[in-house]
């Protein structure tokens, strides 16, 4: 695997990029086609919305900065999941993602590439606060080059078929459990698919990105219909995963759950029979299960988290797509379980459009907190892409990082 490291503050360097067809197209399908929904179900929230806001957000310019290191050849992409791998080191996931192996901060001064995912991880710095993006190594990685190419860090199939990242989460015994989905490209539509999800196990994760060597737990690749894994949490003796409809204008949020014991050593398989949440409690998929609806306005990207200051759960996700629609912010919902019932979603943050950009045109998604930061209450991030140019331009295209402050 190939390495990058950012180790200060950097300034923002003038880059242009590449459209981003795949990920733009994904965002339409899973954003603004959505409709909400007609009438609660019983593990859905009836709490009204609040009228003023739960927490002050904004900007946090000095974290972001962290991924627009004027020492890199990694020059931005979107998702941005984060896990916690402990002692201070923090696996981060991004999707579609642009390499400048010339480091010459511009995304179209060739030799140029684009990689279908990338990761990158952050540890503290000599003499510094764990946890705290201002304070850490970001280090990145992608695959090894074929014919001087670089390649995605989790590489393709043999059928062509690459992966976008979904969250995962570190076990109690020290492996690493990572969801993906699985696209194909096809000749319709917006030329690709999401076909299915993915799961993969990390035995030593502990030791250098560099020598991981993935290890698949599910051989049937999953379910077309949902995406299991968009968000992952372990909360007593369960790992809970939160699975989204993959539909043009359908990504209601369920939830499916597995015993940490079945989950020992992540075997093979060992994801094959989950519980999920229904109307009568949690069920085995293997005696028919059908997974309740608990957020029927879903996003394909969220988080959820336990919020301590609060004493519940908390989800965060873009509403909306357009930066021009009134609707389009960073929204909030609480619960008192990781099932529910959750409450209306409370509006923290609307992105604005950057200088020079359309705010019809600019689209505003894969928001998510990440509980495992430090430097804020909370620490959250959004991705912002242009589709009014042929390349986007460049103040977009790297994750923003938000900070949140909850109102006493």
């Amino acid at each position: 695997m190939q390495r990058l490291t950012v180790q200060s503050e950097a300034r923002r360097l003038p880059v242009v990029a590449a459209l981003l067809v795949t990920r733009v197209a994904l965002c339409l399908a899973a954003a603004c086609a959505a409709a909400p929904p007609s009438a609660p179900s019983p593990a859905q929230a009836t709490t009204p919305a609040a009228t003023s806001r739960p927490a002050e957000v904004a900007p946090w310019p000095q974290a972001s900065a962290r991924f627009h290191g004027e020492d890199t050849s990694w020059l931005g992409a979107d998702s941005a999941y984060s896990v916690d791998l402990r002692a201070g080191r923090v696996l981060w996931l991004f999707g579609d993602t642009f390499l400048d192996p010339a480091r010459d901060g511009s995304r179209t001064n060739g030799p140029n590439f684009f990689l279908h995912n990338s990761i990158a991880l952050q540890t503290p710095a000599e003499d510094t606060s764990q946890y705290d993006l201002t304070r850490s190594k970001l280090t990145f990685f992608y695959g090894p080059a074929r014919a001087k190419v670089p390649t995605s860090y989790f590489s393709e199939t043999e059928q062509g078929d690459w992966f976008w990242p979904l969250h995962g989460a570190r076990m109690p015994d020290g492996k690493l459990l990572l969801f993906r989905m699985r696209v194909s490209k096809i000749s319709t539509g917006f030329g690709f698919k999401v076909v299915a999800w993915d799961a993969i196990a990390i035995d030593e994760p502990d030791a250098d990105p560099g020598a991981w060597r993935p290890r698949l737990l599910t051989l049937d690749a999953g379910a077309t219909e949902t995406l299991v894994g968009a968000s992952v949490l372990i909360e007593g003796d369960y790992l809970y995963a939160y699975a989204a409809k993959n539909r043009d204008d359908d990504h209601a949020i369920s939830l499916a759950r597995f015993t940490l014991s079945e989950l020992a050593a992540l075997r093979e398989r060992a994801l094959d029979d989950p519980e999920w949440y229904t109307t009568r409690g949690f069920q085995r998929q293997s005696a028919g299960a059908i997974a309740e609806t608990l957020i029927a306005d879903g996003q394909i990207e969220f988080s959820v988290h336990y919020e301590a200051r609060l004493r519940c759960f908390v989800q965060i996700q873009m509403r909306g797509l357009f930066v021009s629609d009134p609707q389009t912010a960073i929204v909030m919902r609480t619960a008192p379980r990781p099932e529910g019932p959750w409450s209306a979603p409370l509006a923290l943050f609307k992105p604005p459009a950057p200088p020079g950009t359309e705010a019809s045109k600019l689209l505003a998604y894969a928001a998510k907190a990440h509980p495992e930061q430090r430097g804020a209450e909370e620490v959250l991030t959004y991705v912002a892409n242009d589709v009014a140019h042929p390349t986007p331009l460049d103040t977009v295209y790297y994750p923003e990082v938000l900070r949140l402050t909850f109102r006493r």
